[in-house]
């Protein structure tokens, strides 16, 4: 903890430097910011992929369909990437309206206004991840150097007698 932990938490240009020399290693996925529709009965997809090729806003559509008894559509807005688990792994990041997919025991519907591509995070963005490789990273260095520091040494008599003890005793 004193070693590795307490410093990687305050040692902010070691951070820094660290996020920059590996900083292939924090990217984006390609991604979609819009909205997804989903809901349990593929009719009423059906219906609101109709609106919406229609031009009809979504939050007209959403209150359309579901009553103060029943809500048949869920609507989530936001950024997306392919790990998203209401992305479907068949689906093609384009803008505009999508197919209806199948998710589990649910369908749904994208709304893509924008597709993002591949791009590097801050650090900031990437803040967390970016710590606990430092972290790792530095135990890996202080490991190496407390085996330079401290080598290890088989004293092979020893390792003799003990293998001859253990034979003994298993028999």
């Amino acid at each position: 903890e004193k070693e590795i932990w307490n410093v990687a938490m305050t040692d902010s240009l070691g951070l820094i430097q660290y996020f920059e020399n590996n900083n292939s290693k924090y990217i984006w996925p390609k991604r979609f910011k819009g909205t997804i529709l989903t809901g349990s009965e593929k009719s009423y997809l059906e219906t609101a992929k109709s609106q919406l090729e229609k031009g009809v806003p979504v939050e007209e559509i959403v209150s359309s369909l579901n009553s103060p008894n029943a809500q048949h559509i869920i609507k989530t807005s936001g950024t997306f990437d392919k790990d998203h688990p209401l992305v479907s792994d068949d689906f093609d990041f384009k803008s505009g309206v999508s197919a209806i997919f199948k998710i589990n025991d649910s369908f749904s519907i994208y709304t893509v206004d924008e597709v993002l591509l591949q791009e590097p995070k801050t650090l900031e963005e990437a803040r967390g991840k970016v710590m606990s490789d430092y972290q790792v990273y530095m135990e890996n260095q202080w490991i190496e150097a407390l085996k330079k520091r401290y080598p290890v040494k088989l004293n092979e008599d020893v390792l003799q007698q003990v293998k001859q003890k253990l034979n003994k005793s298993g028999d």
